[in-house]
Parts: structure tokens; sequence; C-alpha cells
């Protein structure tokens, strides 16, 4: 990986944000020590046998949907992240999602006159933003979730609307000592003069955010990873 250039307000080339895998990485300090990543998409949570936590019952001509989502990495994936994270900045020690607000997540369908909400729930409110979901299936919902199940993509999805929390004004500052020297036939003079330079960055307002994962992606991640 090709190394940012030093910033010009002083602070270490490792204290850059990155990409690993997908996922957009903040380091918190200049020292590159902590740091948050930015939730790609919205996941099933897993039992410890790693089953995606997604069943439908049917009972005659009626079906239930019940499922568990999360927004933030699993701890798995975060430990793998973090232990890619060091490869790439030793001094890492510690990663966190980013802090947002998750107003919704749900489970949608792919219909004739385009995407239909399934099941949704609000959420926990906090970090991992899990959410439990359930409903009645219709014939066609029934149809959609095997067939995502299947593997199918395009027929099933999960998707969180959430807002991305504004960050602070920062103010970056530096030291530079310039000497002058001047010279002429009769005189010699010289003067060293301090200068200090700072550089601003504005606060940024919260901003709103929609992650979306296929159900058919993340049940064939979940098998990949079960094997």
């Amino acid at each position: 990986m090709t190394r940012p250039p030093q910033d010009p307000a002083g602070e270490s080339p490792d204290a850059q944000p990155l990409a690993i895998s997908g996922i957009e990485l903040f380091p918190l300090d200049a020292d590159a020590t902590r740091w948050r990543y930015r939730p790609r998409r919205p996941s099933l949570e897993r039992q410890r046998d790693g089953t995606p936590m997604l069943q439908v019952i049917e009972a005659g001509s009626t079906a239930f949907l019940q499922a568990t989502a999360r927004v933030a990495l699993d701890e798995t994936e975060r430990t793998g992240l973090l232990d890619a994270l060091r490869r790439e900045r030793p001094t890492a020690s510690s990663l966190e999602p980013l802090p947002l607000d998750v107003h919704r997540i749900a489970l949608e369908i792919k219909r004739d006159d385009g995407w239909s909400v399934l099941a949704e729930s609000r959420g926990s409110g906090s970090a991992p933003w899990t959410a439990a979901l359930a409903a009645v299936l219709d014939p066609a919902g029934v149809a959609a979730l095997k067939a995502a199940t299947e593997g199918e993509p395009g027929r099933v999805r999960l998707v969180a609307h959430a807002s991305e929390a504004g960050s602070p004004a920062r103010t970056h500052y530096a030291n530079a000592t310039i000497d002058l020297k001047t010279e002429t036939p009769t005189e010699r003079a010289s003067m060293a003069a301090s200068i200090d330079i700072d550089r601003s960055t504005p606060a940024a307002a919260s901003r709103p955010v929609e992650l979306v994962a296929d159900l058919s992606d993340l049940l064939s991640s979940a098998a990949a990873r079960s094997r």
C-alpha cells in the first residue's frame, strides 16, 4: 500500500484514514492508536454455531418470519479487521464503529412495483444496533425468502436507515523557524523568526446514510464462514 504524504499540519502519515476490504477506517488521535470504522452494510446476527438468525415457520397456509439483524460488525469480524489494520498501522490498539443514529432496520422484498417492507424495527438504539424482525408472510414473501436462501440475488434485502454524526471542528497547529541572513561589504546581519501556522477544519453536519445488503449474499457469506 502506498503511504499518504506527510500532512502539512504536522500529523503523521499513519494518522490518515484508509480503507480495508471496502470498509473505511478513521484514526481518533495523532498517534493512530484508537480507530473507528464506518459500517458498510447491515447483517444477520449469528447463533453460537454461526447459523444466521433467520427462520421461516410454515403452518398450513400461514407462514411466519423471525430474524435478528445488526449494523455493527460482530466480534469475529471486528477482530479480523483490527488485525488487518495493525498490519498497515502497527500502533492501532482499538477499533469501534462510528457513532450512528439508526432510525430503522427493515427486511424488504422485491415486488413488481419495487421494494416492499416485509418486517421492520427501530432497533436497540446503540451499538451494535440490533433489531428483532417478525412478520406474517404472504405467498410472495415466502417465495422471495426461499429464492434468497437458495442463492438468488435481488429478491430480499436488509436495509438500515441511519444518520452519521457530524464531526467537530478541528484546528491543527504547526511551528516553523526561519533564519534570515543579509551581508554587505561593510556589515553582516542575521535574524531568526518563528511562525505559528494553524489549519482549521470546520464542523460537519450529520448526514443520512442507507446501508443495504442482499440477503442471498449475507447467507452465502455466513455459510462460507461456518465451513
